[in-house]
């Protein structure tokens, strides 16, 4: 079709059937479906538009199937904010599109994404909104979805909303693991989240410091060499405690015993754990970035 192809104000009614069957075509212009009424399907698969597609007012209901097939659809622009809130599932996978519009308050329960891409969304909500918008998909979890979203908020200079969905996305694959690899998430989850919440491991470090100070203070521990061990410091001592690797000369020079001693070990494995759970969390991140 060279030119806009007018649906508006078209009726169209084959119930639990295709009532407007349009795969495959190759439209140059606009396709204006604007306040049309569809009981039926709406097939769109693998159609080419050159304009926009526009379904504002639109009332699309085909509760036993899919009310709009838009598989592999390409256009430069989608309107989709339907009179009331569409009835059955909406088709998008492995669509192209320019600009999608919609409306939250008419999404659809069900709603296939895997393989949409687009290169801007609109309105601009948050990510826990959009988030929900990728939860009505009936197939479950699908990592491309979320690379997408998080991509098109990298791209509006809103990386903290980003990382909020690529959180989301590790918080849901945790789910399919098994106990062991599911634990380890946990933990990467509660302290580092995933590395995209670097705040969590400074304020457990931070915690477990002060714990360790206090304590050490109070009961400093007995030297292993007297005459020859530093002067005790409590901080210091419980960094060199946490801290991987490095040697601050407090760690080997006093020797904690009772429950101060099971401390010591509590700390030196916290110190080990919070460092390679940052370290994970850092490579998936910058693997991702």
């Amino acid at each position: 079709m060279g030119e806009r192809l007018l649906l508006q104000r078209a009726e169209l009614r084959n119930p639990s059937q295709t009532a407007c069957r349009l795969s495959r075509a190759q439209v140059t212009s606009s396709m204006l479906c604007d306040q049309m009424t569809v009981n039926g399907g709406l097939r769109l698969a693998g159609a080419v538009i050159g304009g926009a597609i526009t379904l504002q007012q639109a009332t699309l209901a085909n509760a036993a199937g899919r009310a709009v097939d838009a598989a592999n659809l390409q256009a430069q622009e989608l309107i989709v904010k339907p009179a009331v809130m569409i009835d059955g599932e909406v088709d998008l996978r492995n669509a192209a599109i320019g600009m999608l519009r919609d409306d939250r308050a008419t999404w659809p329960a069900r709603l296939r994404l895997d393989g949409l891409t687009y290169q801007s969304l609109e309105p601009l909500l948050t990510a826990g909104q959009r988030l929900r918008w990728l939860a009505r998909d009936p197939d479950g979890y699908q990592p491309q979805p979320y690379e997408q979203l998080a991509a098109h908020y990298s791209a509006l200079g809103q990386p903290a909303q980003g990382r909020d969905v690529l959180y989301a996305r590790e918080r849901i694959q945790r789910q399919g693991k098994g106990p062991a690899a599911r634990a380890w998430s946990a933990l990467q989850d509660v302290t580092v989240g995933y590395g995209y919440r670097p705040r969590r491991a400074l304020a457990w470090f931070g915690l477990l410091l002060a714990i360790g100070s206090v304590v050490f203070s109070v009961a400093p521990p007995s030297t292993l060499q007297a005459g020859a061990a530093p002067h005790f410091n409590g901080i210091i001592y419980t960094l060199d405690l946490m801290l991987p690797v490095v040697n601050l000369g407090q760690r080997y020079a006093f020797n904690p015993g009772g429950a101060e001693q099971w401390l010591s070990y509590f700390l030196i494995a916290a110190g080990w754990t919070l460092a390679t759970t940052v370290a994970a969390g850092a490579a998936r991140v910058l693997q991702r970035g």
